[in-house]
Order: C-alpha cells, then structure tokens, then sequence
C-alpha cells in the first residue's frame, strides 16, 4: 500500500485515481458500509499499481545498467517509513488514552513491535484472520499489506538483478524475452497457484502470506515490462481491454463480498482487471483514464498512502473506546478524520521528502538504509517497553480477580496434545477414569474439571479440539466460515492412544459451545441426508454409542454457556475506569435465552428418554431473571468472550452439581 514510485518527468495522472478508487473502496469496506462489498480488494490493486511502477523501474535501470541497490532501498526508505513510523508512534500515545487492561497493552505492543520489524502479516498469522470480529481491537492490523510490500521489495530486486547477469550471458544464444517470459511466467504462476488452492473459508495463512501475493505485483510489473509491445496493438483493442479491465475491477468491488470463497478465481478478477487498466492506459487514451484523470481523484490518489495509514488505527481504537461497538457513524468520523490527518502527512512530510528523495538516495544511500533500519529498531524498543514494563505496571493497579486467564488441560492427559498416554496413567493409578470430550471449552475446563474428578474419587482424561463438534464417529463437512479443521482425523488419532490400555473409564463429559455447532453442519456417512436438528442429534447418538463402547455408562451434557461480545474482562475494567455502570458489559436475559434457545432445544431432544445420559445446564451461575453478567463483584468469569476464567468453571461445577453428582454416583 506504499506510494508507487514514479518517473516525475512521465508521470501517469490516471494511476494516482486508480490509487483513489482503491483506497475509497478499502475505507468503504471498514466503515461497513453495504457497498463496496468487495472493498477489500482495493489492497489488491494497490498491489498490481506498486508492482507496474516498481518492477518496472528497476528493470528499466538494470537494461540501462544503472541499477544500484543501495539507492533503491534508500528510495524505499525515504517513501515508506516517515509516515509509517510516525502513525506507528501517534498509535503508541494514543494507546495511553485507549487501553486499560495488560492484555490490551501486551497485544499492542506486540504489533509495534512486529510492525516495526515490517513483519506485521507474520504476526497476525498466529494471531486473528483478516475477516474475524477480534481483528476489529488489533490497532495495526492493516500494515500487513506494508510488511508483504517490503518483504517482497527486499527479494525482488536481487532476484531482477541475478535474472539480468545470467541474461547477459546466455542472451547471445537466446533473446532476452525468451528466458524473462519463462521467468516471469513461472513466479506468477507458483504463487498464483498457491493464492487459488481451495480453502472453505477466509483462511488467515492464504490472505496474510508474502508467497500468496507475488503474483499481484508480478502482473503489475509484466504489464510494465510490455509496455513497448502494448503500444503497438491496435488503438481500439487497447480502449476495449481497459475498459473490460475497469468492468473486471468494478465487478471485483462490488460484486464479491467476504461470503463468497475467498481466495478463489474471483479474486483474480480485479487484480487482472487492474491489470488491463494499467496496460492499456499507459498505451493508449481512453474513457476510462479520462475519468480516472478527473482532478478529485487524482487528489485522493496522492494522499491515499497516508489515509490508508490513519484510518484502521482511528477506527479500532474508536471500537475499543466505545466497547466493541461498531458503530457506521462513529466510523465515517474516523475516516473523515483521518483523512484530513493524511492530507497533512502529505502536504508537511511526504511531499517534502519526495522533492529530496532521489538526491539524496544518490548521494549517500546506505547511509539512509542504515538510519532506517535504526529508526525500525528504535520503534520496536518502545514496543518491548510497552511490552514488559508497561504492562506490568498496568497489571499491578487492577484486583487479581478482575484479571482472569484462560486455563489449559493437564499437559499429560490431553490427547489431542501427546503422542503417549503412558505419563497419564501412570499418574491415574487405580482410580476410575473420566473422559472429557469437547472443543477449546473442554481444554479451558479440564484443569478445574480434573480438580471436581479428584473430589470423586476418579482421574479425568480430556480430548477437546479447537473449534471441532465434539461428535465421535462422525466426519463433519466443514462450513463456508469456518476454517478447514481436520477434526475426525484429529480425533482418530487422539482416540487411539487409548486402543488396548485398561482406563476403567466409567464416565464422560462433554462440554462445549453448542452454538458455534448449530450453524448447518451435515455429518457425512449414515446422517447425510437429515436436517440440521436431526443430524445433529443423530451425531450426538452415534457419540454416546461410542463413549459406551469405550465403557462409559453415563455422560453429563453440559449445556452452553453465554457469549458476549467483548471480553468481560475488559469491559468491566473500562467501566470503571470511566466511572459508568458495569451493566454495559452484561447482556439482558432474553437475549441470552435467546442466544442458546435452538442449542438447548437440541440438546435436550438429543438426551430425551436416554438412561445413560443428562443435560446439566449452568444457566444459573450467570443469569437472574432479568440479566445475564459475568462477573460478580471483583471476579471475573470470563477469560474471553466466550472461554470459562477458573473461576467462571467453579461457578459453573456449583451451579450444575446435581449433574456431576449423579454422574459420579455408584450404577
């Protein structure tokens, strides 16, 4: 998303609108507004404009033999990190204001730091997918697209230059554009074929991945690289493929949204698009660079680097602020915001740097790499500051209660985590067992679960798998927003360590967010035929079926527990801080009740008539009759906004008692 570089003696004015459409389009789309749908796109060509101009220029000065890597990273220097930097620095004070909790703070600091380093898409890769609710608090979220740009732009250039100085010496035998078609040809379609492989949904790795963008600037610069062959096609064909191209980038913007399968063919469509744009503009005149050339937006284009700079730190620190409220008004404020920020940027730093950049990238290069990488590593040591003593300062002003964590299952006896169950029952000894089963909720629960299974005399052994219906026997298709989990392997695999071991296990618990798996998914196999509620109680059946031939004779059913939008922990925590009431962070009890109505209908048609199983709901440790809030005085409930703190799981046990105690009863 950095400004292209640009010959300022032949400078295109229809690219800087096509940079305006782009950056519109991207601060549409986080407004959340209902059109552009596609608005994400707009990164995508700013990928394939960055690649025309850039490549472009750095194989016209490797043909001219003039190319020096010092002055064009100088260049790139002098573009990229002075604004960059300097919002990096603004979100840093600003975080002051904002934040409250540690967790904020150490989140935050960890994407100075990363952001600083220009890894940001490394970072956000373990952490959050682009299209998850929880990206909406990640402050620097959008230099992903920045970290991708510059990785790329430290490989290219040595790669162009390797690619010319064995050109040189095989070009007596073979034209140049012999060994460039195959090169080029060979990167775009390798990473091209890597961006297009199939995924069910959004996938974090795919979308935030350098490998899985080459292509983009690849296109971008083998349409510059054409450029002289392009010029010679005919004048109507080339006005016909930019206008076909400007169809394709239209189409791309508002004719896809983030429901569709993505990455997929269709996101090839605008990156082509702007493709044709560009090729064809450069060639030729035609309506579509005429209207691209309009005066407005060719003023956006200017300030779009800025803008696309200002806007998402604005707009996620205000829906941290306003506690995970998203609101469309409170957006388009931010975005007006920032773009008076960015036009400031442009007009008091951008602009000035620009009228210096090439001299000074000429006259001492390395010199201006080296205070960049130094600037690069001043930023990341705010972050480790904010990183170590800020957030340890923040944690000692807050009652330990108020800061719950998210527990995890004994590292012996989770299967889905070892490749032995030798350590766990050695520890279990004579004692009967207990099989936890479930999704992340089992592994969050299975430390206090293990304490209650002691109580009774018995030794618990757990298999919860993130984000996997705790159905045994049965695969799951997976859905269109869900990521591709392989859970009927993992838990095939986890099963296993039991096969021929002597468990004495007499009892199971499933517990697990029933809500999340209520939302169409269709077991394969006998069930692939029924209904949502009848393939999900039929999976529930083929599940106790297999718990009694592992020699389970009862099962507790734990039933949901409520969500909440923001993490409780957090919320209550700004409450405080901003002396208002603590019911902003709880939820009425209709809407709870709502919230699990079809899961509980589910469920306990799924138990109904069964001897050997029983739904215990935990509906009572959270709610009253009219509000549902998790927390109860200083203590916090919650880790997350969904995940049991321990203390939450306590609440939990004594609220479903009776559930445990006719499960650890004698048959």
């Amino acid at each position: 998303m950095a400004p292209p570089s640009r010959q300022e003696n032949n400078y295109l004015d229809f690219i800087d609108g096509l940079r305006a459409i782009s950056i519109l389009a991207v601060v549409a789309f986080h407004i959340g507004l209902p059109a552009p749908s596609g608005g994400f796109f707009g990164v995508d060509i700013f990928f394939v404009i960055s690649g025309f101009l850039i490549i472009g220029q750095i194989v016209a000065d490797c043909e001219a033999g003039t190319f020096k890597f010092g002055r064009f990273w100088a260049r790139r220097v002098l573009r990229i990190l002075p604004s960059y930097l300097l919002v990096i620095l603004a979100c840093v004070a600003l975080s002051f204001f904002v934040l409250v909790t540690p967790y904020e703070f150490f989140d935050f600091s960890e994407e100075v730091m990363w952001s600083a380093g220009m890894a940001m898409n490394s970072w956000l890769i373990r952490h959050v997918g682009y299209f998850d609710p929880d990206g909406n608090v990640k402050v620097l979220l959008h230099l992903w697209s920045l970290a991708v740009e510059e990785q790329f732009y430290i490989v290219a250039p040595i790669a162009i230059a390797v690619f010319f100085l064995v050109a040189r010496i095989v070009r007596r035998w073979i034209p140049l554009w012999v060994p460039g078609t195959i090169a080029i040809a060979a990167v775009f379609m390798w990473s091209f074929g890597l961006a297009m492989r199939e995924v069910p949904a959004p996938n974090s790795e795919i979308f935030f991945h350098t490998e899985h963008r080459i292509w983009e600037f690849v296109i971008g610069g083998a349409m510059a690289i054409a450029g002289k062959q392009l010029r010679s096609l005919p004048r109507l064909m080339l006005q016909a493929a930019t206008m076909l191209g400007f169809a394709a980038v239209a189409f791309g913007l508002f004719g896809i949204g983030i429901r569709d399968s993505f990455p997929s063919w269709q996101s090839a469509l605008p990156v082509f698009g702007a493709a044709l744009v560009l090729g064809g503009g450069v060639a030729t005149p035609s309506p579509v660079t005429a209207v691209l050339s309009w005066r407005p937006l060719r003023g956006v284009g200017l300030v779009s680097y800025a803008w696309y700079l200002w806007h998402w730190p604005l707009m996620s620190f205000a829906y941290i602020a306003n506690f995970a409220d998203s609101d469309p008004i409170l957006r388009t404020v931010c975005a007006g915001v920032s773009f008076l920020l960015a036009v400031l940027t442009y007009l008091l730093l951008e602009r000035p740097l620009k009228e210096h950049r090439r001299r000074l990238a000429a006259a001492m290069p390395w010199r201006i790499v080296l205070v960049g990488l130094m600037a690069c590593l001043a930023t990341m040591a705010i972050g480790w500051w904010q990183n170590t003593q800020v957030v340890a300062s923040v944690t000692s002003g807050i009652p330990a209660g108020m800061l719950p964590y998210r527990a995890g299952p004994d590292p012996d006896c989770a299967l889905a985590r070892i490749g032995s169950v030798d350590g766990c029952l050695a520890r279990k000894g004579d004692r009967p067992a207990v099989f936890l089963l479930g999704d992340s909720h089992a592994s969050v629960a299975a430390a206090d679960f293990q304490k209650i299974a002691l109580g009774y005399g018995s030794w618990l052994i757990s298999m919860g798998i993130d984000g996997c219906a705790p159905f045994l026997d049965t695969q799951i298709v997976g859905l269109p927003d869900r990521n591709n989990t392989d859970c009927w392997g993992r838990q095939q695999a986890a099963l296993s360590l039991l096969n021929g071991r002597e468990t004495r296990m007499a009892a199971a618990i499933i517990e697990a967010q029933w809500v999340f798996h209520l939302r169409g998914d269709r077991p394969i196999g006998a069930t692939s035929n029924l209904d949502d509620r009848a393939g999900f109680i039929a999976s529930i059946h083929r599940t106790l079926d297999v718990l009694k031939r592992m020699g389970v004779k009862k099962t507790l059913l734990i039933a949901p527990v409520p969500l909440y939008g923001l993490s409780p922990a957090i919320c209550v925590v700004r409450a405080d801080r901003r002396h208002i009431t603590r019911d902003i962070c709880s939820l009425s009890r209709a809407e709870i009740d709502a919230q699990r109505a079809t899961a509980i209908a589910w469920l306990r048609a799924s138990v109904e008539g069964r001897s050997d199983a029983m739904l215990a709901d935990p509906i009572g440790a959270f709610c009253d009759d009219q509000w549902c809030r998790p927390y109860k005085g200083d203590t916090i409930y919650y880790a997350d906004y969904s995940h049991l703190a321990p203390s939450g799981e306590q609440a939990l046990y004594a609220a479903t008692k009776p559930g445990f105690d006719w499960l650890f009863a004698p048959n």
